[in-house]
């Protein structure tokens, strides 16, 4: 039996445990409460699993019944319509913004405003697909709504497919992935401090950072051509295309949105990426446009949903609308009011030398376009814009702050 100084000593020891538990639980709590409240107008982060993410798709998302967030889909496009199904990953989803200011929306509401024709721009974006899940959702829910045309929206990392086991990733903050996976999505003061943790590590210099371990693992997966993970997704790229363009040889084009937290001028680090999907949209003569000689002028936290997230925030989505809308806008207007929705490649007009000739060379190129800062190469359906884009000094200075979690789609 313990002497009556040794209970004291451990009833004191227990207490004082308590004591420290209870102090910590209600600080951790009001820490909580308090990073809510301060932080309590954030939409989303780069990460779709957080707190933030989770509590905005909550309050401000409403899906259809086939999982997309748009309205309810009829089987065909009402008669008189043209329909175009805009597909891609949370770009096109809107992460952070709302429903009606994505660019989708924004081009559906101006083909509409001239009034006459019906457009219906409808949107089958989903977070976190690939080129893979595309090809897989072009078969279950967009071919079946029967489109006139579909505007497929890429970003750098469709090509990674699902093996994505050579990502970088710092150490995490907790070793217990359960209890990180429950943190993550249920505290707003577990994703600050994960956040800093690993801004701690970058800076102390055991992690490179997001952007160039992100970039240099993309290096060695895909700088060559010829590799097997490069040639998985352009086949993967080319099967969509085949499978959209089918035996009614429906309309295909693809918009490039770049990486909005990286260098979008002479440094930009996924150049060789949006090179190669011009060179297929140039081989299989589809229009293609890519969007960073358009957003590279604002590059910086401008174009971001907000400071944790460099999804495309509504200044972005309006420039990438006014960029489709005058470079498809018109061939969709003539395609509608000739009611031909099924046009192969051959019946678009002839290209002029030297002149993007897809939808209208007059409608589709801006004087600044023109500039020997840019190069145009043209086909018979083809646009395609090289260019070595400019920044101004202040969004050269707007580099891309750590985020909890690298390249989010």
């Amino acid at each position: 039996m313990l002497p009556d100084s040794a209970v004291s000593m451990c009833r004191r020891v227990l207490g004082n445990l308590l004591l420290l538990t209870a102090t910590l639980a209600t600080l951790l709590l009001a820490g909580e409460v308090a990073a809510r409240l301060a932080l309590r107008h954030l939409t989303t982060t780069a990460d779709f699993t957080s707190y933030f993410a989770r509590r905005w798709r909550a309050a401000a998302v409403r899906l259809n019944r086939a999982g997309f967030r748009e309205r309810e889909l009829s089987p065909a496009a009402p008669p008189g319509s043209y329909r175009i199904a805009v597909v891609g990953d949370s770009f096109a989803y809107g992460q952070g913004v709302a429903a009606d200011e994505r660019f989708s929306n924004l081009l559906e509401r101006r083909l509409n405003a001239g009034g006459g024709h019906r457009y219906e721009v409808l949107n089958f974006g989903r977070p976190g697909a690939e080129t893979v899940d595309e090809v897989e959702m072009l078969r279950a829910d967009v071919l079946p709504a029967r489109p006139d045309f579909v505007l497929l929206q890429w970003f750098v990392n469709d090509v990674e497919g699902h093996d994505k086991r050579g990502r970088p990733r710092p150490v995490p903050l907790l070793p217990f992935a359960p209890a990180r996976y429950l943190l993550q999505r249920t505290s707003a003061l577990y994703f600050l401090a994960s956040s800093e943790w690993y801004r701690l590590q970058t800076r102390a210099g055991f992690f490179e950072g997001w952007g160039p371990a992100y970039a240099a693992y993309m290096r060695r997966r895909f700088a060559d051509p010829a590799s097997p993970d490069s040639r998985a997704a352009e086949r993967a790229l080319s099967e969509l295309v085949e499978l959209v363009q089918g035996r009614e040889h429906r309309l295909v084009g693809i918009v490039l949105f770049p990486d909005l937290g990286t260098d979008l001028a002479d440094g930009y680090p996924f150049a060789y990426l949006h090179d190669r999907v011009l060179e297929l949209c140039e081989r299989r003569g589809i229009p293609c446009l890519d969007l960073r000689p358009a957003l590279a002028p604002h590059a910086g936290p401008r174009l971001w949903v907000n400071a944790l997230d460099p999804h495309p925030g509504p200044l972005a989505h309006r420039l990438a609308a006014e960029r489709l809308l005058a470079v498809f806008g018109p061939a969709w207007q003539r395609r509608a009011t000739a009611g031909r929705p099924r046009l192969t490649p051959e019946q678009f007009p002839a290209p002029r030398a030297g002149v993007a000739s897809f939808p209208d060379p007059a409608e589709a190129v801006s004087p600044r376009s023109t500039s020997r800062r840019h190069q145009w190469r043209t086909s018979s359906s083809l646009v395609v814009l090289r260019s070595r884009p400019r920044t101004s000094a202040c969004a050269r200075r707007s580099r891309r702050r750590d985020t909890s979690n690298p390249r989010s789609s």
